[in-house]
C-alpha cells in the first residue's frame, strides 16, 4: 500500500514539474498535495465546421485546376446552381460537350446541359441548409493550395468538407474521385444574393418530379 502511494506521490510530481517536492515525495503532507490535485488538464476542442453565409457566389475549379466552375447560394429562396466549366469531369460523365451545371430548388434537383437542351430531375430534394456541413467528424489538418485546412468527414458518405483553419473560409468539396473535388478559390467570394436568373428552370425541363423516374434518373447522374 506504501509503494502504491509514493509511486502516486512521484507521479504527480512527474507531471506537475514540481522539483523541489520531487526530491521528497515522502514527507509531503496532505496540505502540500491539495493544490497539486486541484489542478486541471485542459483538453484540447476539436475544430468544428463553419455554417455557410446564407447568400453567396463562390469560384472554383476541378480535374486538378483544368476545369472551373462557380457555386450561387441563395438559402432565402432555397435554391443554389453549381455551374461546371466545358471540359469538366462532371459535364463529360453526362455526356455533355459544354458547360452544364446543377440547378437545386424546391422542386428538386435539376441536371441542365444548355448545349444540348437537355434536363433531368436527379432527385425530389433541394438545396442543402447552410448548417449542413455543422454535423461533420474532424479528420484532421490537410494542405490545399498551401493554406492549411481542417478537413470534416460525413459518414457513412464519403465525401468531405474543408475549410481553413484560421478562419473558417471555403478550401474544398471532396469526392471518391479526386477529378471532381471542387477547391474553391476564397478570395472570389461574394457575400450577396445572386442574380435571380440564374436560378431560372429552363422550359426544356420537366415541370415536376412526378414526371421522371427519379430512381433511373439517378442511376444515370452517377454512372
Amino acid at each position: 500500500m506504501v509503494t502504491h502511494a509514493r509511486a502516486m506521490l512521484l507521479a504527480i510530481c512527474m507531471l506537475f514539474a514540481v522539483a523541489d517536492t520531487c526530491g521528497a515525495a515522502r514527507a509531503l503532507t496532505r496540505g502540500e498535495l491539495a493544490p497539486l490535485l486541484g489542478k486541471k488538464v485542459v483538453i484540447a476542442k476539436a475544430p468544428e465546421p463553419t455554417p455557410w453565409p446564407e447568400e453567396f457566389t463562390i469560384a472554383f475549379t476541378t480535374d486538378d485546376g483544368t476545369a472551373s466552375g462557380e457555386l450561387f447560394y441563395d438559402w432565402g429562396n432555397k435554391q443554389q446552381v453549381i455551374l461546371h466549366g466545358e471540359g469538366s469531369s462532371h459535364c463529360k460523365a453526362r455526356g455533355s460537350t459544354g458547360a452544364c451545371y446543377i440547378l437545386e430548388n424546391s422542386g428538386g434537383t435539376f441536371e441542365v446541359d444548355p448545349v444540348a437542351r437537355k434536363c433531368e430531375i436527379t432527385s425530389e430534394w433541394g438545396t442543402v441548409p447552410p448548417t449542413w456541413v455543422v454535423p461533420g467528424v474532424f479528420g484532421g489538418v490537410e494542405d490545399v493550395n498551401g493554406v492549411k485546412c481542417n478537413r470534416f468527414n460525413y459518414p457513412p458518405s464519403p465525401h468531405t468538407w474543408l475549410e481553413t483553419v484560421d478562419g473558417g473560409e471555403f478550401c474544398a468539396f471532396g469526392f471518391p474521385a479526386p477529378s471532381f473535388t471542387y477547391i474553391f478559390s476564397p478570395s472570389s467570394l461574394k457575400l450577396e444574393k445572386p442574380a435571380s436568373k440564374i436560378f431560372t428552370i429552363p422550359d426544356y425541363c420537366p415541370k415536376d418530379t412526378t414526371s421522371v423516374d427519379l430512381q433511373e434518373a439517378h442511376l444515370k447522374a452517377i454512372l
